[in-house]
């Protein structure tokens, strides 16, 4: 009793109409089933079917980080961070409530920054981050952290955001992100090209024309039992040639590696601005044209070669455009589910379904 909770959309564009309610829990019911009573009834219908159910979050933590009421105007907000390959950043239970700075690169609620390997040691956990002006949980430079039960609602660009393309073999478990706020005019476009944004002072990052729930340009990363509402995507693995900024001295090239793990992930609300757009979206492009660290991004036709196949189990979406939509040579999907979408799935190339229930 006392809590705040969300309770998720369950409507197709989410960005157009925002159904999702915050309520404080006045009374818990324990029985055979739990019964909470809420301090003011839901203005909207919030389905919850045998094929799909709205989402329940708690937003209340022991622990409370605020900006205060001076950075509303300018959305500028508090901000932590774990840096170098020596430190170790743990948080556990903390709210986050308007932090981050929107358009400021680094300034972000929670954030791993260039900790290399040292992120072995490092976690954010059952955290919440509530009316973000700038994401929510970034991993930035770092490898083998974990990113687990924590919850975002009403964040502004990419919410869960691997930054520079370098980042492999993070956990990204059972987290939720609910409302998506895309930063300047959606991308969107009358063909499969798309559209091309150069970073200005509208979005620092091109790609949040595109924002997404959870932001994946190097798919070798376990991403495992998350569920994303809202957003341009859901989930998106956009297309890095190399890695860029603080990251392009590295070696690696992030769309040639094959996905580590997509497994039990769940998404909604998504991919309305643009025809070939889906709650998750394999395809775009961020790059650096110039080498002058000027990002430049488009949400076109890009697709990542035949270097292994992504394998994507038990993944259910619903109010989709396209339940998934991928560019890519190959995607094999094992246990796919989807419900009330345009499309139940774009795929190119090779690509496979099992068990599915469309």
């Amino acid at each position: 009793a006392g809590e705040e909770v969300v309770i998720t959309t369950s409507i197709w564009k989410d960005e157009l109409d925002n159904q999702n309610e915050v309520r404080r829990i006045l009374r818990v019911d324990a029985g055979n089933k739990t019964v909470v009573l809420l301090d003011r009834p839901l203005r909207f219908k919030h389905y919850g079917g045998h094929e799909y159910q709205c989402e329940v979050a708690l937003l209340t933590r022991s622990i409370l980080l605020r900006g205060d009421d001076n950075g509303k105007a300018d959305r500028y907000g508090g901000h932590t961070l774990g840096v170098g390959s020596s430190a170790s950043y743990r948080v556990v239970g903390v709210r986050a409530e308007r932090m981050g700075q929107r358009n400021v690169l680094g300034a972000y609620p929670f954030h791993f920054h260039m900790m290399y390997e040292g992120g072995a040691e490092s976690y954010m956990q059952q955290n919440a981050c509530v009316d973000s002006y700038f994401r929510c949980y970034t991993v930035h430079g770092t490898n083998h952290s974990l990113v687990r039960k924590n919850v975002a609602f009403n964040s502004t660009g990419h919410t869960y955001y691997l930054e520079d393309g370098g980042e492999m073999f993070n956990k990204i478990e059972f987290n939720i992100t609910a409302y998506v706020n895309i930063i300047g005019r959606p991308a969107a476009g009358s063909s499969q090209g798309g559209e091309e944004f150069n970073a200005d002072d509208e979005a620092v990052l091109p790609a949040d024309h595109a924002a997404a729930g959870f932001y994946i340009p190097n798919p070798h990363n376990a991403i495992v039992g998350n569920a994303a509402s809202g957003g341009w995507a859901g989930f998106a693995f956009p297309v890095f040639d190399t890695c860029l900024k603080l990251s392009a001295h590295l070696t690696v090239i992030p769309k040639k590696q094959q996905m580590l793990r997509f497994e039990g992930n769940t998404a909604h609300s998504a991919g309305s601005h643009w025809s070939s757009a889906g709650c998750t979206y394999q395809g775009g492009r961020l790059w650096d044209p110039n080498g002058d660290g000027k990002l430049r991004y488009s949400n076109g036709r890009y697709s990542h070669p035949t270097m292994g196949w992504h394998n994507v189990s038990q993944y259910r979406a619903w109010l989709c455009r396209n339940g998934y939509s991928s560019w890519g040579s190959r995607v094999d999907m094992d246990t796919f589910e989807c419900h009330d979408c345009g499309t139940s799935a774009v795929l190119f190339g090779t690509s496979s379904i099992q068990r599915a229930l469309i």
